[in-house]
């Protein structure tokens, strides 16, 4: 019984099978959720302030098909626009946030309806969210992209 013992354990070591060990992702800073959830409650209700509190003062927004919108109160006027002209939030979420140090993401999904003259229109996008903590520990979306599946 020893020899094979021997045997089995020399043709393990020999042979080069190793043992790799899985480590869990790392679990995100649950206060990187906070500006996520501010943005996502602001754009549901229509309150452009309340989503754009989830911005850092020099925040950056690259809105498909339009203008980069820099600073907190530049992307609070966006949201003021488009919640004005029929922008709705339908349906929508956050696939995953990951955090390291003081960088965080967040990327996800959401479909929108629009007005495009008299008809409605559903935009369906990704996009991403660069997150910062700030120097009080807080965290802020730092810049937004995101997507659209209508043409321009």
């Amino acid at each position: 019984m020893r020899v094979v013992a021997a045997i089995l354990f020399s043709l393990l070591v020999v042979g080069g099978t190793r043992v790799v060990a899985q480590s869990l992702p790392p679990v995100p800073d649950p206060k990187a959720f906070e500006p996520v959830g501010a943005l996502s409650n602001g754009v549901q209700i229509h309150e452009a302030t309340l989503a754009a509190s989830a911005y850092s003062d020099d925040a950056v927004m690259l809105p498909p098909n339009g203008e980069t919108v820099r600073g907190r109160a530049a992307i609070e006027a966006f949201w003021k626009q488009r919640f004005s002209t029929g922008f709705n939030a339908v349906d929508g979420g956050s696939n995953g946030l990951s955090t390291s140090g003081d960088l965080g993401y967040e990327w996800g999904s959401a479909t929108f309806e629009v007005a495009s003259g008299s008809a409605t229109v559903t935009d369906v996008t990704k996009y991403v969210n660069v997150l910062k903590k700030d120097a009080s520990g807080s965290w802020k979306i730092a810049m937004t992209i995101w997507t659209s599946s209508r043409p321009r």
